[in-house]
Order: structure tokens, then C-alpha cells, then sequence
């Protein structure tokens, strides 16, 4: 009898216990709903004295403590769940969820999937490993996920867009725009969606419905990351101002950015403003040594400058972090051929070309050093290249032309070809009409059209005389007379 009564007081003991644990339990997760993160950690804790080997509230609790950004705590406590409950889902997601925030997406991504092993209805856990997923551009993968979650949790807005963006990175732009517009329908205030489907406009070149979607996003949430993306569409409209300011915008927003810094640097040096692009990547350098379009942008702005050791030295840093950048040793062979080191400019030159052969700009510039070392075969063939890889360019019709007019070497001379490429300076780049002019001049003496070549020169000084040097103007008044003469222009 004595033995009942014992058995009885035990069994309402553990009962007192378990409704303790139980109340605490339900209090900590009414607390974690309405965001009272330490009042919850508390309950939980709570739960956990009143029973040690409940894995239930070790798993709420190191959910709290991810919310909390405590991944560390999180994983302590998952641990501790897995130790009394080895086959718990929930803790296997938390633990990964938790070591993704930590950026260790190796043992994120095998708890998540153990999770989902566990329990292959564990929405949750196919959404976060999606996310992994996206991380590392394996979107077949995420977008399989995401699929399974949706058909778990179809009213989910922020499922179509992260989806959205897997299709949009993938290629699949018709997909993306389904998925975007969908979230957008599901909630009209879902910034990101907007974001991502103005990119995807953008890359339809819908560039007018790409800036509503970015300005509606911006209106409902200013994110830098659409900022961002609005300047880029600025960009592609050549509106570098406008460009600017949303660069201005996103760096308040998150100013420990360094790709910012560079972006808004990049616009500047659209706008000839090089101090201000060798400002700003100097500040994306702070935040980030080893930025390679920074060094080659800066560079590039110190070349403008005629800052040759500078640009040398940042195209050397950039060839160093990244050695199969075509760019650095481009723009360290400007700066070489600058300081008239055309030697060392075409060594670097040919290395460029070795990475990009379809580099028009390259082609260009080896041309170029080829012509000042008096090797013009070579750069015959060079310049040549350049028109053919680009042939919208008037600068490399005009360099081509001006070759083929005034060259020393008869056998490389030709003045109907070079006329040629000269009208097509004179039509592509209005924008440097007095150098087209020049050489409209120089290809119209090849070709013995002496009046022709003194009209077009005559208009060459009138329109450069305020801004040309004076060797400029003594030039130009040389061609001029040589033209006048009945005698056609060689280089010296």
C-alpha cells in the first residue's frame, strides 16, 4: 500500500513538472512572437531547469538566440538538443540555419539537408538551403528547393522573389519576370520584388519600366542595393549625374562599402572628373585591398593626369592580385607608352591581347606603339584588327586612316582607303570633330584633293584654336601650308 501512494506522488510530481515546463514553454513562444527576444530566452531557460532533457526547448531557445544574431549560442544549444534527441529535425535546421549566418555554408548546407532527410516536409529547411544554394550560383538547385517550398507554403511573397532572382541569375528572364510579378501581386509593398524585376527590366532593355520598378522600391524601402541598381540604369542611359546621386544615396545608407566607392568612382571619371575618381577608389581601397577595379579605375584616372608612375604602380598592384586581368596590363602600357617606353608598352600590350584577342582597344594601342617604334607593317595590322573588332568606333577609323595618309613607308600608304575610314571618323565621333577634321585633311592631300584638304584643315583651326597648345597651332598652320603647297602631310 505504502508503494501505491509513493508511485502516485511521484506521478503527480512529473505531472506538476510537466505543466510547469509546459507553461513556461508556451509563454517563452507567445514572447518570441511578438519579437521580446530576452523575455523569451528566458521562458525557455526556464522550461529547461524545471526538465534538463528536453530537446524542445533547447531548439527554441538556440532559435531565439539566432534571431538575437547569437549564432555561436544557437549552435551550443542545438547541440545540446541533438545530444538528448539525435533523429530532432528542428535542431538540425536551427544548428544550420545558424552556421549559414556564420558564413560556414559546408556545414550549413549538411544540417540543412539532414534536416530535410529528417523531415521531408520541413519547409523551412528547403527555403535556407536555397539560399546556400544561390550563394554559390548553383540556381538549378535553389530553384528546386524553393519549388518544394512554395508547394508547402504557396502564399509565401518572398519565396516567388528569391526564386525570381535564382531564374534572373540562371538567364531565364521570362521565368523571373512570372515569379516577380507574382510576389508583387501577393504583396504590393514587397520592396525586393520590385528591385529584382527592375533589374530584369533593365536587362530586357525596358529601361523605362526598369526605373518605375527601382523608384517604387526605393519609395518603399531605401536599400542601397537598389540605389545601386537604379545608377547603373543611369549609367546606361549615359545620366552620370543622376547616377552620382543615387551612388551618394546607397553610401550613406551603407557607407562600409566598397564596391560603392568604386561604382560612383567609375561614373565620375564618364564626367572627366578623375580627383573625385581617385578619391573615392582610394576610400573603396581602405575598405578593401584587394579590390583589382579599383586599382585599374585609379589607374586609369591617373593617366588622365598624366601621372604615369602612379598609374604604373596601381596597374602593377593589379596585375599581381589578379594576373589573368587583361586590364592592368592594358592600362600599364598607356602609362609605359605615355613615357614613351613603347617597348615595354607592347610587351604589355601583347599580354593583353594574349588574355582578350577580340579586345578592340588593345589592337589599338599596340597600333599605336608599333607606329612610334616606326614598325609599320605591324601596326598596319593591328589597327586594322581594331577597326574590324569594333568597327562603330571613329577613333579607330580615324587612326587608321591617318596611317594610311600620312605614313613614311609608301608600300603602307593608300589615300582611297584612308579616305575611307576618315568620312567614317567624321560621321561616328562628332563628339571630337576638330581631330576628325585633321585627318579628313591629311586623307584628302593622299588622294591629291589639295583644295578639299586646306577647306577641311582651315575648319580644323578655326574650331581648335581657343583650346589647342601653341605646338598644337604651329602643327596644324605646317599642314595647312604643306596642303596650300599641293603637298600631302608625313609623319615625322
Amino acid at each position: 500500500m505504502r508503494h501505491k501512494w509513493l508511485s502516485l506522488v511521484f506521478s503527480l510530481a512529473s505531472y506538476s513538472l510537466l505543466l510547469a515546463q509546459n507553461g513556461s514553454m508556451q509563454k517563452g513562444e507567445e514572447a518570441l512572437l511578438q519579437g521580446e527576444y530576452d523575455l523569451a530566452i528566458a521562458y525557455f531557460t526556464e522550461a529547461i531547469q524545471t526538465n534538463p532533457q528536453s530537446a524542445k526547448a533547447y531548439v527554441q531557445r538556440g532559435q531565439v538566440y539566432r534571431l538575437k544574431k547569437a549564432p555561436e549560442k544557437c549552435i551550443a544549444d542545438c547541440e545540446r538538443a541533438l545530444a538528448l534527441d539525435p533523429k530532432c529535425a528542428d535542431a538540425y535546421f536551427n544548428r544550420g540555419s545558424a552556421h549559414r549566418d556564420k558564413n560556414d555554408y559546408s556545414r550549413s548546407q549538411a544540417d540543412l539537408s539532414e534536416a530535410i532527410r529528417l523531415n521531408s516536409q520541413h519547409a523551412d529547411a528547403y527555403f535556407n538551403r536555397a539560399l546556400n544554394y544561390l550563394t554559390h550560383d548553383h540556381y538549378d538547385e535553389a530553384i528546386s528547393d524553393l519549388s518544394d517550398y512554395i508547394r508547402s507554403k504557396p502564399t509565401d511573397f518572398s519565396a516567388y522573389h528569391v526564386r525570381g532572382d535564382a531564374y534572373a541569375r540562371k538567364g531565364n528572364l521570362e521565368m523571373a519576370m512570372a515569379d516577380l510579378d507574382h510576389a508583387i501581386q501577393l504583396d504590393p509593398r514587397d520592396a525586393m520584388a520590385y528591385c529584382i524585376r527592375g533589374t530584369v527590366r533593365e536587362r530586357l532593355g525596358d529601361y523605362a519600366k526598369a526605373a518605375v520598378d527601382l523608384t517604387e522600391a526605393i519609395r518603399l524601402q531605401p536599400h542601397y542595393v537598389a540605389l545601386a541598381n537604379r545608377a547603373r540604369l543611369y549609367i546606361c542611359q549615359n545620366d552620370y549625374h543622376a547616377a552620382i546621386r543615387d551612388y551618394d544615396l546607397a553610401i550613406q545608407l551603407n557607407p562600409k562599402n566598397a564596391l560603392l566607392y568604386w561604382a560612383r568612382a567609375a561614373a565620375s571619371a564618364e564626367l572627366g572628373n578623375f580627383d573625385k575618381v581617385i578619391s573615392d577608389c582610394s576610400a573603396a581601397l581602405q575598405l578593401n585591398s584587394q579590390l583589382v577595379d579599383a586599382f585599374i579605375t585609379r589607374a586609369a584616372a591617373y593617366y588622365h593626369q598624366e601621372a604615369y608612375d602612379q598609374a604604373i604602380q596601381d596597374s602593377t598592384v593589379a596585375i599581381r592580385l589578379s594576373p589573368k586581368d587583361s586590364r592592368g596590363y592594358y592600362h600599364r602600357g598607356l602609362a609605359e607608352a605615355a613615357r614613351k617606353d613603347y617597348e615595354k608598352a607592347i610587351s604589355d600590350y601583347d599580354e593583353a591581347i594574349r588574355l582578350e584577342p577580340n579586345e578592340a582597344c588593345y589592337c589599338h594601342a599596340r597600333g599605336s606603339s608599333y607606329s612610334q617604334l616606326k614598325e609599320y607593317g605591324r601596326s598596319l595590322d593591328d589597327l586594322r584588327m581594331a577597326v574590324r573588332l569594333c568597327p562603330q568606333s571613329g577613333r579607330y577609323h580615324g587612326a587608321l586612316a591617318w596611317l594610311l595618309a600620312t605614313c613614311p613607308n609608301e608600300d603602307i600608304r593608300n589615300g582611297r582607303e584612308s579616305l575611307s575610314h576618315a568620312i567614317e571618323t567624321l560621321t561616328l565621333q562628332p563628339k571630337y570633330i576638330i581631330s576628325s577634321l585633321t585627318t579628313m585633311a591629311a586623307a584628302c592631300a593622299e588622294c591629291g584633293y589639295f583644295d578639299a584638304a586646306v577647306a577641311f584643315q582651315k575648319q580644323s583651326i578655326e574650331l581648335g584654336i581657343s583650346r589647342a597648345t601653341l605646338e598644337q597651332l604651329i602643327i596644324a598652320q605646317y599642314q595647312l601650308k604643306l596642303y596650300q603647297e599641293g603637298r600631302p602631310y608625313r609623319q615625322q
